[in-house]
């Protein structure tokens, strides 16, 4: 009898190795996920370029504020510097460390698209940490099998992971809140209104409204008392405040809290609506089915099938996204935050769906949903990396000029000791359209060159080069046509009398044109 109660512990101690192997493995392939995307699309777009820009002024100018792009270009509201001095004070040891050794050892120098993929490294692995803590959560709450397929749902399922490493204050956010949930789904209720406190505070205001839901059922459910949260709360925002106006204030040169300026924008003056409006179904009927894609039946499969365990943790991310859409302008990345528990409820559906069922052939519905998801996943990145040719532009304009190698991560061997020929000195201007869609100054990659994005009384003939979407009247003007950099158009789809009775087709279009000056 002892010896069959020892065998079967060894067996149950055997069955829980494996299945941690196996969640190590996962975790291990999401990383590796979120890598390929980052390799993919290293570039970011102009609601990124705060950040990014922020990032590479502390680690490149580090005190020097009169070389800070905030002054020059401020944005249309104030944004934090704590998420950018956090990313810059992890990222400048690797960076630094890579500036001396790569010269000393190879006989390389980096260019500063190396620092580029190098910062979105540090916030992609970031966000990873803080999702494999959700994770474990998770698994110790569900199931081991219920955090792997979080895993699994999350690598197949383009957007979590895709946002995951780029520089947005919604992804900071992220962060934390991926942290709260964590403590939430552990009962730690106090770290959870400590880590959702600061998000709120320092990062996104309207967190709140997810927030509030959270918060309503802890204390409803009694997990934790009014008093309590009241303490714990305005404690953690008192210092997340006092944090923010002591650290902006510096940066931005004036006494300033910005969150507080970007509420004021985005709700009393409702100025947000001048970027696009959205009717007010997008977020269940169009964003989150196009995220999901195949995906979403299963959503509805857990819900039905473990509604018990299930309830007070979506009955929050339904309200939230039910209030949001009451905002006329609409972003996937501002509803960022709910899918994580959305995906952790698909997790939850395809755990109880292995388990019930012994049939092979059923076993591989799942399999199936999962690769389609997949697939239809890769196609989203690969329409997405064509949304970056500002950015290609760049890295195009000094491979022509034989300013770096291919890649651009490395300048060629006349940069060795930073002195090229005289001959090489640029003067670029670089057009609105390249601004927003890619460019930033980790593109900047020769210090001696000059790059202006001036918008208006442009004297073009001082411009040793030009980036710009029109082909006319420069090419009258002057300047030689170079190259000429491709986007993405538009995306047609025509009927098909063969599986899957549907083509798709990518039409791509010439969007940018890099031009010399042939009178300088």
């Amino acid at each position: 009898m002892k010896q069959t109660r020892k065998s079967t512990s060894r067996n149950v101690k055997s069955n829980q190795s494996g299945n941690s192997k196996y969640s190590i493995i996962s975790d291990i392939f999401s990383l590796i996920v979120i890598i390929v995307q980052i390799y993919v699309c290293p570039f970011t777009k102009v609601e990124e370029s705060f950040n990014l820009q922020a990032i590479h002024d502390i680690l490149y100018f580090r005190d020097d504020l009169s070389k800070y792009d905030h002054f020059e270009f401020p944005g249309v509201v104030p944004r934090t510097f704590l998420g950018p001095l956090l990313i810059s004070t992890a990222s400048s040891p690797i960076v630094k460390g890579m500036e001396w050794v790569l010269p000393n050892l190879f006989s390389v120098v980096p260019s500063k698209m190396l620092s580029l993929y190098i910062v979105r490294l540090v916030i992609g692995i970031t966000g990873w940490l803080c999702f494999r803590e959700f994770r474990k959560a998770v698994s110790e709450h569900f199931s081991i099998s219920t955090g792997i397929w979080l895993n699994i749902v999350s690598c197949c399922q383009f957007h979590l992971f895709f946002y995951i490493s780029r520089p947005l204050p919604n992804i900071f956010a992220l962060d934390l809140i991926l942290l709260a949930y964590a403590n939430w789904i552990r009962g730690n209720q106090q770290r959870m209104i400590g880590f959702l406190t600061v998000a709120i505070f320092v990062f996104r205001s309207e967190i709140l409204l997810l927030a509030g839901p959270i918060v309503l059922v802890q204390l409803l459910c009694r997990y934790i008392s009014f008093s309590r949260f009241v303490l714990v709360g305005m404690c953690v925002a008192i210092f997340s405040i006092l944090s923010s106006v002591v650290v902006d204030s510096y940066f931005w040169g004036r006494p300033i809290y910005p969150e507080a300026e970007v509420l004021h924008y985005n709700t009393v003056q409702n100025k947000s609506s001048n970027w696009g409006t959205s009717p007010w179904y997008w977020y269940f009927l169009i964003a989150l089915p196009k995220s999901l894609i195949f995906l979403t039946v299963v959503l509805f499969y857990g819900l039905v099938v473990d509604i018990r365990r299930l309830w007070r943790f979506i009955l929050p991310v339904i309200a939230f996204i039910s209030v949001y859409s009451l905002l006329p302008h609409k972003e996937f990345r501002f509803i960022i935050y709910s899918v994580p528990l959305i995906n952790m409820a698909i997790a939850v559906g395809f755990s109880h769906f292995y388990s019930k069922y012994s049939n092979k052939v059923i076993k591989c519905i799942p399999i199936a949903i999962v690769l389609a998801n997949l697939v239809l996943s890769n196609y989203y990145l690969y329409i997405s990396s064509m949304n970056y040719f500002g950015g290609y532009s760049m890295l195009r304009i000094h491979q022509l000029r034989q300013q770096t190698t291919h890649d651009g991560l490395l300048l060629n061997s006349s940069y060795v000791n930073h002195r090229p020929p005289p001959f090489d000195k640029m003067r670029i201007h670089i057009d609105n359209l390249a601004a927003i869609s890619g460019v930033s100054r980790f593109l900047e990659i020769n210090h001696l060159n000059i790059y202006d994005k001036l918008e208006y009384n442009v004297s073009y003939k001082d411009y040793t080069h030009l980036i710009t979407p029109q082909i006319q009247p420069y090419n009258y003007m002057g300047f030689e046509l170079l190259d000429r950099i491709r986007g993405l158009e538009s995306i047609k789809f025509t009927r098909s009398n063969q599986f899957p009775f549907l083509n798709v087709k990518v039409i791509k279009k010439d969007l940018l044109f890099i031009f010399e000056n042939k009178l300088l």
